[in-house]
């Protein structure tokens, strides 16, 4: 099975050559693809050695980190972005989402936690907390949840463009989960899943995992969850 090829972004050396050093002698399915020590030079890196994913620092040279990652995700829809970052400010994570990252961690992630989301990001899933999702949701201009008598006549059209199990999968989507997380859970297959996670993208007119998870929460597919 081929290797999951990482390109790191910092401008630090010692993040830098750490995050190497951890990949190469620590991870059997992840590879280094490139490190680049601004977003500029990321941007070249991604064009030439076609990574998987990028581990992307927000405040950099030359480029930050979520021009960067708006740039990539445009450039090489392909390409996932997962932030990696000292920040936990609130506005510096949800910029980098909006950008179209799939993910963000804090440098003080252990080995672990790591290399566990940068398969789930990967393999498709997305990491959110559930303040992250509600700042998403506020910023995109969303109400809040409503009582059955308050939904409007376009809320109710809007849940009916699913399907009873595409929406189960975008619960699913919601909730972090990955294409193959899900199919075990419903009992599909991974390619199936793959299929309506697409469907469901042109249906609610979003382009990536982090758009869906807004959308899911604006039209109370995750009310519960989010509580």
């Amino acid at each position: 099975m081929p290797k999951i090829r990482v390109l790191i972004v910092d401008d630090h050396n010692v993040v830098r050559d750490g995050l190497q050093t951890l990949i190469e002698t620590r991870a059997t399915d992840i590879e280094v693809a490139g490190t680049a020590v601004n977003g500029q030079e990321a941007l070249e890196l991604v064009a030439r050695t076609g990574p998987d994913l990028v581990l992307m620092d927000l405040r950099l040279p030359e480029l930050n980190g979520v021009e960067a990652t708006r740039l990539i995700r445009q450039q090489h829809p392909r390409v996932k972005v997962l932030i990696l970052t000292s920040y936990d400010e609130e506005k510096f994570v949800v910029e980098g989402m909006r950008a179209g990252a799939s993910g963000y961690l804090l440098k003080d992630v252990s080995w672990v936690e790591l290399e566990d989301a940068i398969r789930t990001v990967y393999r498709g899933g997305v990491l959110m907390t559930q303040e992250i999702a509600r700042i998403l949701v506020n910023q995109s201009g969303a109400n809040p949840p409503k009582q059955a008598a308050d939904i409007s006549e376009e809320d109710r059209l809007s849940d009916a463009i699913l399907s009873a199990k595409e929406k189960a999968v975008l619960k699913l989507v919601a909730q972090g989960l990955d294409n193959k997380a899900i199919a075990k859970q419903m009992f599909l297959s991974e390619g199936t899943v793959r299929n309506y996670v697409s469907h469901i993208y042109e249906l609610i007119g979003v382009h990536d995992r982090a758009q869906a998870v807004v959308w899911a929460i604006r039209h109370r597919l995750v009310d519960d969850e989010l509580a």
